[in-house]
């Protein structure tokens, strides 16, 4: 038989809810049994472009299903592929009529189709001509063959406004063949089951469609009331009367009497932003041009308490209002009338940083809804949050079933393929039996369903609550959420678990590595502590990391041999190894860092000892503090610079580490920490920037076999030439002084400055990229200390591309960013999670200016190219492809890019392109 696709762009529920449905079809002919001159009553058919037929579209008696005596005919007479098509359309084959249409009913919409064309594409819409109207657009292949076959499809009816003046269209794009079309209809579900008759659609991506948003009553966030006791909050957990495991008493809790009752959320006000003191909810797509609102019940314990409510992109930038809390409860709304814009009707709404401008105006993003409490002390509460399409904000409901989970954490974490064992909770606070329809899915970052099942529940008594044990597993590594949807009357009630697998085959891809840049003896212990354990556990275990970067800046000891800094650093190194993290430790000079007076004090005793004697008491004494918690010893950071200073006994002053130094220092710590561990590897000398004389000066006193690795910061303002001969250069050097075994441990840490920014959004490295593709098995780790940029570099699961370890750069706790860092830790497990299981095709340069790496998946049925633009480029290009049809275009955060006709647009961000064509599609 002969293979062909079908595409079907509309809104689609899974079919695991398939139900009986009824035999009236609500589409008027359409089994194509009345017309006149060939042409279908009830049916618009357009085969002219510009004045040019196009194709033909007709009644056929040559092919028909079983049924009457005639089919469709739809048959494209131009050769030439292109965007224009012919389409035959049926524009009032619903009817919201009482006897009809039920609110929240889902109808099933089936069809037959066959084509003697291989690789035939025929596509389904369905949408609104009018360009007031909110619409919908999804898209679905199915693989046919050259005989009839029927398929289906299951959809739901939102408020009935949404359906006015709707139209179905079927459209062949030009050069794509013929098909036969017979028997559409659409009929309302009667009842609930299952039935195996369809195939499943897993296209349900909560918050991607105005109509399913509609039909939720607008609200698109999740786990957005304060009733069902603790759950996950986006990246925070919450609980009734105190924060939740790690976070500190000021952190997110769970208060009762909110808002009509029930629980609220309830946090402290800070001057600063940092994470305890706001709440953030489950992101949200946003579209340009839409309309958008966020809104919730608020009040503090002070009068004219200020609160920002804001929808933060994974770039920084925002929208913002601010406004001042009452003492009672009041609603608080934030209304974007135009998403994109910097300016909006409410002038109170703000836009941080440079949006609306570029071509990724044209796009979706990716928002977290954020609430902010910045009055220093005031205590803040918060209820019912609701976000979603439109500037209506819906009115204040309460849920009629309470969805509850008893995990024992949201940090949970499961092994891939093993059972997952989850015990829920279902409550009914009304006075009246509920009728209920439960299933659960399991969706990954890009809304992708992994799993799903019905529950068998089908009622909880008045003011009862029913339990039950779900079972299920995760077949892939990573974080995954699990959706409880609860369909009662006409609502429908959700509730999301995350589920974190984390061990996952190590061969795939590459690890996340983070430069946490902790400043031990700094903070009270309790506080780093914490911090430790949020970082760790919320951005580094949940999303595969692999490695952390620790930094000891303070040597001072008391009589007992420990300092703070020792007691916080142990508690971090076992905090990381206890979720199966590796410590790359660095032992660095004092905390003081950017003090350059400090270390020019001649009285200054917290330097590293000038006398190597003294230096190999004190490194033995410390490292058997640490024994088996270090998997990695860095030998002190930026050496090369003004930090680069031993102490000398009082008052000679200190010694400049020198290369002559460093090469006797490495020396001693080789013979110190290998007979205690020779399995240790020794890191070093971690210049300031790529430092390639400092480097070859310190190599050349015979210092590459005390080495396991050579390391740098990427600053690129320090000590770089240009990126490729940099590359080289270093290859050389390594090689000329017995340092070619370094060549495989490459250690990169503290990288991207502002002076290397390729976006207003983005910081990418393009000595990064240039060095991992010169250097096999280069490991990355990486410092962010801008608030408002991260740096995220190229991830690549080839060793030969380089990259072994990937990374993402945190701020330390006194640069209070990291909160923003768990969108960008989304981005990268996805984009991990897009070249897990490829293959290496080929690196195509497309142009002088456009570079792109090519993988298939195992199959070969999915290619995915990355695209990056050459080091000199300095603004906005563009590149035209051969092909726009089934493409998908993505920037780095996993936000949809746009794509005009067949051109892509690089505002100097590289994308990721997922097709199913072969990689001759860029060539």
């Amino acid at each position: 038989m002969k293979a062909i696709r079908i595409t079907i762009i509309f809104y689609m529920i899974s079919a695991a809810w398939y139900p009986l449905y009824s035999e009236t079809n609500l589409i008027k002919n359409g089994s194509f049994e009345t017309g006149k001159n060939g042409q279908a009553d009830g049916w618009k058919s357009v085969t002219e472009i510009n004045g040019v037929a196009r194709g033909i579209i007709e009644l056929s008696d040559k092919g028909f299903f079983k049924e009457g005596k005639f089919s469709l005919h739809m048959q494209s007479v131009n050769t030439s592929p292109g965007k224009d098509r012919i389409s035959i359309s049926c524009s009032r084959y619903l009817s919201a009529s009482p006897d009809t249409y039920l609110p929240g009913k889902p109808f099933v919409l089936e069809f037959y189709a066959k084509s003697p064309v291989l690789n035939q594409t025929i596509s389904l819409s369905y949408y609104t001509p009018s360009r007031w109207q909110p619409h919908w657009r999804k898209s679905k292949e199915f693989t046919l063959s050259d005989q009839w076959q029927k398929y289906a499809m299951s959809v739901i009816i939102p408020d009935a406004a949404f359906w006015q003046d709707r139209v179905l269209t079927f459209f062949i794009y030009l050069g794509y063949g013929e098909i036969f079309l017979d028997n559409v209809s659409a009929r309302m579900e009667q009842e609930y089951g299952n039935t195996d008759s369809t195939p499943q659609d897993k296209s349900l991506i909560p918050g991607s469609d105005e109509e399913y948003h509609a039909l939720l009553g607008k609200n698109l966030i999740l786990n957005s009331g304060a009733e069902r006791g603790w759950y996950q909050v986006f990246c925070q957990p919450a609980n009734f009367g105190s924060a939740y495991e790690q976070f500190s008493n000021t952190g997110l809790v769970l208060e009762p009497n909110g808002y009509q009752g029930g629980a609220c959320f309830s946090f402290y006000g800070t001057e600063k932003p940092i994470d305890n003191n706001n709440l953030q909810l489950s992101p949200i797509f946003l579209k340009a041009n839409k309309k958008y609102f966020l809104s919730g019940y608020a009040r503090s314990d002070r009068d004219n308490a200020e609160m920002i409510i804001s929808f933060i992109q994974q770039s920084g930038t925002a929208y913002i209002k601010k406004v001042k809390l009452a003492t009672a409860w009041r609603r608080y709304d934030m209304l974007i009338d135009n998403c994109g814009s910097k300016t909006q009707s409410d002038s109170q709404v703000k836009c941080h940083r440079d949006m609306g401008s570029g071509p990724e105006t044209e796009g979706a993003y990716l928002a977290i809804p954020k609430f902010t409490g910045i009055t220093p002390g005031a205590r803040y509460f918060l209820d019912n949050i609701v976000g979603g399409y439109g500037l209506a904000v819906p009115e204040f409901k309460k849920e009629k079933i309470l969805i509850r989970d008893r995990l024992a954490s949201d940090r949970s974490q499961f092994i891939p393929g093993e059972k997952i064992t989850i015990p829920l909770e279902f409550e009914n606070p009304g006075a009246e039996m509920a009728e209920i329809l439960m299933r659960y899915s399991i969706t990954d970052f890009f809304g992708n369903e992994l799993a799903a099942a019905d529950i068998p529940i089908t009622a909880v008594p008045a003011g009862k609550t029913a339990q039950y044990i779900l079972a299920t597993a995760v077949q892939k590594w990573g974080v995954f959420n699990l959706t409880i949807t609860v369909k009662t009357s006409n609502d429908l009630i959700r509730h999301v678990i995350r589920l974190n697998t984390l061990t996952r085959p190590k061969k795939l891809m590459p690890e996340i590595c983070i430069d946490l840049q902790l400043p031990f003896g700094t903070m009270k212990i309790l506080d780093i502590t914490q911090y430790c354990r949020k970082l760790l556990r919320d951005y580094v275990s949940a999303f595969g990391a692999g490695m952390v970067r620790l930094w000891l800046r303070d040597s001072r000891e008391n009589e007992n041999g420990y300092d703070q800094a020792d007691r916080e650093a142990i508690i971090a190194l076992q905090e990381a190894h206890a979720l199966g993290i590796k410590n790359y430790y660095c032992w660095s000079n004092p905390r003081n860092h950017w003090d350059k007076e400090f270390f020019d004090d001649i009285n200054n005793r917290h330097l590293v000892p000038a006398d190597l004697t003294e230096y190999t008491n004190m490194l033995t004494r410390r490292y058997q503090k640490y024994n088996g918690l270090i998997d990695y010893f860095e030998l002190l950071n930026e050496p090369n610079i003004w930090v680069g200073k031993a102490k000398k006994p009082f008052p000679q002053g200190y010694q400049e580490i020198n290369p002559e130094y460093y090469a006797a220092l490495a020396k001693t710590t080789y013979k110190v920490l290998k007979k205690i561990n020779p399995e240790l590897p020794i890191i070093g000398p971690t210049t300031a920037g790529l430092d390639l004389g400092f480097i070859e000066d310190v190599l050349r006193q015979g210092t590459a076999k005390y080495l396991n690795g050579i390391s740098y910061h990427g600053y690129p303002h320090l000590k770089r030439g240009n990126y490729t001969g940099d590359a080289e250069n270093l290859k050389t050097i390594l090689q000329r002084n017995n340092g070619e075994h370094l060549l495989t441990n490459i250690f990169q840490s503290e990288a991207g400055i502002q002076a290397e920014t390729i976006t207003r959004e983005w910081e990418i490295s393009r000595l990064q990229i240039s060095m991992a593709c010169k250097i096999p098995q280069m490991i990355l780790l990486g410092l962010g200390e801008q608030q408002k940029s991260y740096n995220i570099f190229r991830i690549s699961p080839l060793q030969t591309m380089g990259i072994e370890h990937a990374l993402l750069l945190i701020g330390g706790p006194q640069t209070k960013n990291d909160y923003l860092a768990a969108p960008v830790l989304f981005s990268l497990r996805a984009l991990n999670e897009r070249l897990a299981g490829t293959v290496f095709n080929r690196k195509i340069v497309i142009n002088p200016d456009i570079h792109c790496l090519i993988f298939n998946d195992e199959t070969a049925s999915k290619t995915i190219c990355t695209l990056w633009m050459d080091d000199a480029i300095t603004g906005t290009i563009s590149m035209e492809l051969p092909e726009s049809n089934g493409l998908i275009l993505y920037d780095l955060m996993g936000n949809l890019r746009p794509l005009s006709n067949r051109t892509i647009f690089l505002d100097h961000v590289p994308v990721y392109i997922e097709t199913k064509y072969p990689p001759q599609i860029l060539e």
